[in-house]
């Protein structure tokens, strides 16, 4: 926990553990784990019990590729390569974005609605006018961990973690060490074996967290990878020897920080935000919460029913995430 936000547990707030454990408790874990002893099964309706989910074939990106595909087959247009520079709004409505893309090109668009998963604080630094100096102040304070994955190839993982075989059976691993920067591996055949081109290899990412002005999002590629095979050697999970290749890529605001002055008066930012009666935020960064993607999705549906309700039930999109009960909505949606 402490590599990922990077800041000691004691200064997190309660509601990210809250959030990741949600109605989790002693009993209910030991219960899970004597079941699975005793029957082979388990059959937890706990989220962080449960061992086995759906996976998209060549990974989540294709969920998003497909959505795209149909959105535009139905006759929406998508701008790819374009980011917002400007929201106008005038009094408590937005009227129009102004983006920019790759080019430098900028394009002004009306909005009837805005639907936004930009991170909070650009998205309070983009508004014309400014919000009021406090909301301002609130937005401008919020702290983000970047992410950094290096993608290592191998032609086996070492065979003091995975014996024979050609890599361990986990889809991922927690490194708690101290001593070295990695945080989590990921092994990406276990996920899905058509996200490996050559099933002769193994292909793990590294999972490195940062800021985006520390020493280590400063590294170039060249230094990552090194470092990420050295860490591999010294944790004894892949042997330099067996490596084919590697890359490195890189996510901005990862994850929006639970800590900081700013994060405790997140709830007034909220308020100010939502005063914008044409304005939904949804989605990790848009709502400066720790969602995973189906919470994210869900947001997301969410703010297109209050759009079409007129505003109606935006309230709702924030109840996303607060207990179990989205997983329910999630099947009979």
């Amino acid at each position: 926990t402490e590599k990922v936000w990077g800041v000691p547990c004691r200064e997190i707030s309660a509601d990210w553990g809250a959030q990741r454990i949600k109605s989790l408790s002693i009993g209910s874990a030991a219960k899970h784990a004597l079941k699975k002893i005793v029957t082979g099964r388990t059959d937890s309706q706990q989220t962080s019990l449960i061992e086995s989910f759906l996976y998209p074939k060549y990974g989540p990106g294709q969920m998003w590729e497909t959505a795209a595909v149909e959105f535009e087959r139905r006759g929406g247009r998508l701008l790819r390569g374009w980011a917002v520079d400007e929201i106008h709004r005038q009094e408590n409505r937005v009227e129009r974005v102004v983006a920019r893309n790759t080019d430098g090109q900028r394009q002004s668009f009306d909005a009837s609605a805005v639907v936004s998963t930009m991170p909070i604080r650009e998205l309070a630094q983009a508004l014309r006018p400014a919000p009021d100096a406090p909301a301002l102040s609130i937005a401008s304070g919020l702290e983000y961990r970047d992410f950094i994955t290096v993608g290592l190839l191998y032609r086996r993982m070492s065979p003091k973690v995975s014996g024979k075989a050609r890599c361990v059976s986990d889809n991922w691993i927690y490194i708690q060490e101290p001593g070295v920067k990695v945080g989590r591996v990921q092994v990406f055949n276990n996920w899905s074996p058509y996200m490996v081109a050559d099933p002769d290899t193994v292909w793990l990412g590294l999972e490195f967290f940062a800021r985006d002005d520390d020493a280590l999002w400063a590294m170039n590629d060249e230094a990552l990878k090194a470092l990420a095979v050295r860490e591999m050697q010294q944790l004894g999970m892949a042997d330099e020897g067996e490596l084919l290749d590697a890359t490195v890529l890189r996510q901005p605001k990862a994850y929006p920080g639970y800590f900081g002055s700013a994060f405790e008066r997140f709830d007034e930012l909220r308020g100010w935000l939502d005063g914008l009666d044409n304005l939904f935020l949804c989605g990790r960064n848009g709502m400066h919460r720790y969602n995973n993607q189906d919470h994210s999705m869900l947001s997301a549906r969410l703010a297109a029913q209050a759009i079409m309700n007129g505003g109606a039930g935006r309230d709702a999109i924030w109840t996303v995430n607060i207990d179990d009960d989205y997983h329910e909505e999630g099947k009979q949606a």
